[in-house]
């Protein structure tokens, strides 16, 4: 296993599955969607990718 080089207490997806930082630009991108009880234009695309439950994400 590879070293962690990450801040206490952060999730980290692991490089070898090809993931990528997601730049704080693109997650604070507001969406036009219903995201648990999150809606426009407070939901951001950083909410619907990491909703807790996907079924809550609604147009």
């Amino acid at each position: 296993m590879g070293k962690c080089n990450c801040r206490q207490g952060e999730k980290v997806i692991d490089a070898g599955h090809g993931a990528e930082a997601l730049p704080r630009e693109i997650a604070e991108t507001r969406i036009p969607l219903i995201v648990d009880l999150l809606e426009p234009p407070d939901t951001t695309l950083f909410h619907a990718l990491f909703a807790t439950d996907p079924e809550n994400v609604a147009v």
